[in-house]
């Protein structure tokens, strides 16, 4: 399924070529089904990877080739998960670490509320975009812990790791 979504974000890619509006307007319900189908427990893509996989198409829809926003945490990000990226080994502690981001990033939606916590409208907002990025750069930070770059870990890791990273 991993290898679906990424083919088919590559597609919205192609298609909305410098339109990132267009990008989102199509995205943004393929964004709240991911959601529903996280919390049916019926995910087969994991948390880090889907966000870097969106990440990386729709910054390809900007002439730049990337995002025009800093990434920022904008909540308190806790000493613990600053560290934990670093000690990322292998695919379990790649899961782990992914685990401990997911709750605090769900925490993080839970306490800005509003249209944060809607996924067909969060995708709209520049904070949304600030606060992903800042996440993928910590499994960046992970996946070069572990000695990998996003395509060689994507390459390898199997469709049941992929439910939980």
């Amino acid at each position: 399924m991993h290898i679906d979504v990424r083919n088919y974000l590559t597609g919205l890619e192609a298609v909305y070529a410098n339109d990132p509006l267009g990008f989102l307007w199509e995205f943004a319900p393929v964004h709240e089904w991911w959601h529903m189908e996280r919390m049916q427990g019926t995910q087969q893509i994991g948390f880090l990877t889907f966000h870097h996989l969106v990440i990386k198409s729709f910054g390809s829809t900007f002439p730049t080739g990337q995002i025009p926003v800093q990434p920022s945490s904008i909540a308190p990000f806790p000493p613990v998960l600053g560290t934990a990226a670093g000690s990322v080994t292998d695919t379990a502690s790649l899961r782990e670490f992914s685990e401990d981001l997911e709750g605090w990033h769900n925490a993080v939606h839970n306490a800005v509320g509003g249209r944060f916590l809607d996924p067909v409208r969060n995708v709209y907002q520049r904070i949304f975009w600030q606060f992903h990025l800042f996440l993928d750069g910590q499994f960046e930070s992970a996946l070069t812990a572990m000695g990998h770059t996003f395509n060689s870990y994507f390459d390898q890791v199997s469709e049941s790791d992929q439910r939980d990273i």
